[in-house]
């Protein structure tokens, strides 16, 4: 890799790639470190957070469904400066962990490796897939890369195996569908190992693996038993995140044909299909197109599991696709072109499901306009959101006329007011969607009954 020396202060440095990579992700996330509370999701999260950290027990005092690690990061970072700047940290570490893996798929090919990961860093960087926000996604990456990088190795020792699990078990932990990224490295060992000693070497490895994986989950199982919320836990985890997919797992196209609409059905189909390619192609493929390939697909098919066009839910997908690019572009003629069902796949299924985007120039300019003092506090404030500076303004309010200890209820989606007041509301739900869902308007009532809030 092409590598600069220089000398300050009368000491030698050396600037190699892939700090001048981190060095543009860290310059590109700073505007992310002065964003108001605007994004629904993360208001759900630091809402729980603020709970975790007033002693109330997720799932059973407090809701939202996605497993626990989240909400313990959001508690740790209290509010929205240190979520972000947590993020901005361990994304670095991810694109680093990036880095290594690409240079061991890619070997001598240092152009693929620094192209790949410029690519992927810049991708999950800029607000374009929202990267700029603390989702579940952007942080079970830097897990799940980590684990590869460990298991890439068809000899991997059980040691290796273990930790992998382990970092497999925490994106778990992060979100469920990470589950599918655990299935790449099984069908890869599979598909590279294609015969009866293989695939004997493929289960006992899938064990050690999943005895690892299996760890963290029952150390929170155990946890949320001795709170006495085990019950919650697992209702929330595994009933309502099942509900959750099917209600959405439908067409979206207005045909009433299945196939044709792409439901979940046809998602399976295609899933199916291009597995089956990737084993007819294995020999031409070679490992590192085999590995690269199925993590697309199988990160791929996860991102579409719900069928909900959300930008954040193609973080998953994004290493995979940086590496499969980067073969198209740079790699051996008899591999790349196998790149393109691949990649033409996801690229359709972004336009099918019809994935937004969220701006990015805007995005910097609305920044720099901010700190060259041409925009106000508000005016910088408003590009985010109607409802942001009235979040403020709510959450002052009762920050003046309440303490922590009391309540207080908003019926609608404005989360950020209880993450920004620090005040909790009575009930265990924090939006007026999930007791939709949840059909609890009874058990909300009842509640709000017996425990009046002061607002």
């Amino acid at each position: 890799m092409m590598s600069r020396s220089f000398k300050l202060f009368g000491e030698k440095f050396t600037v190699t790639p892939i700090w001048v990579i981190i060095f543009f992700v860290v310059v590109l996330r700073i505007p992310t470190l002065f964003e108001p509370y605007w994004y629904g999701d993360e208001g759900i999260y630091l809402t729980l957070g603020q709970a975790v950290r007033q002693g109330l027990v997720l799932y059973r005092d407090i809701f939202d469904h996605k497993p626990p690690l989240l909400y313990w990061f959001a508690a740790f970072a209290g509010n929205v400066f240190w979520f972000r700047f947590i993020l901005l940290v361990w994304h670095a570490g991810t694109v680093v962990v990036f880095w290594k893996l690409a240079k061991g798929l890619f070997e001598t090919n240092e152009k693929a490796t620094l192209f790949s990961t410029s690519l992927f860093a810049l991708i999950t960087t800029i607000p374009m897939f929202e990267g700029t926000i603390a989702n579940a996604e952007i942080f079970m990456t830097l897990t799940t890369i980590l684990a590869f990088y460990l298991l890439f190795s068809s000899t991997a020792p059980a040691k290796k195996l273990i930790y992998a699990g382990l970092l497999l078990s925490l994106s778990f932990l992060f979100k469920v569908p990470s589950i599918f990224d655990a299935g790449v490295i099984a069908f890869f060992w599979f598909v590279t190992d294609l015969n009866l000693k293989g695939i004997v070497s493929t289960f006992r490895r899938g064990i050690i693996l999943g005895l690892g994986f299996l760890v963290p989950i029952l150390l929170t199982l155990l946890y949320y038993a001795s709170r006495g919320a085990l019950k919650d836990y697992l209702n929330t985890a595994g009933v309502f995140n099942s509900s959750y997919i099917a209600n959405w797992s439908t067409p979206t196209a207005s045909s009433s044909n299945a196939l044709l609409a792409g439901g979940f059905s046809t998602r399976v189909l295609v899933f199916g299909a291009l597995l089956f390619l990737i084993i007819l192609w294995r020999e031409r493929l070679g490992r590192v197109g085999v590995f690269v390939t199925s993590w697309l697909v199988f990160s791929s098919f996860a991102m579409l599991l719900s069928g909900r066009p959300y930008p954040h839910y193609a973080i998953q997908v994004m290493p995979a696709l940086a590496l499969a690019i980067a073969i198209l572009a740079l790699g051996r003629e008899r591999v790349r072109f196998l790149m393109v069902p691949f990649i033409g796949i996801f690229l359709s299924s972004l336009v099918f499901y019809k994935f937004y985007t969220f701006p990015t120039f805007s995005y910097y300019q609305n920044f720099l306009s901010f700190v060259m003092q041409r925009k106000t506090v508000q005016g910088y404030r408003g590009y985010f959101g109607e409802d942001v500076d009235r979040t403020y303004k709510l959450a002052a309010f009762l920050s003046t006329r309440t303490t922590k200890r009391d309540r207080v209820f908003i019926w609608g989606t404005l989360p950020g007011v209880y993450a920004l007041s620090r005040r909790l509301p009575p009930v265990k739900y924090t939006t007026s969607f999930h007791i939709r869902d949840l059909g609890a308007e009874a058990e909300t009532l009842e509640k709000l009954d017996q425990a009046r809030p002061k607002y």
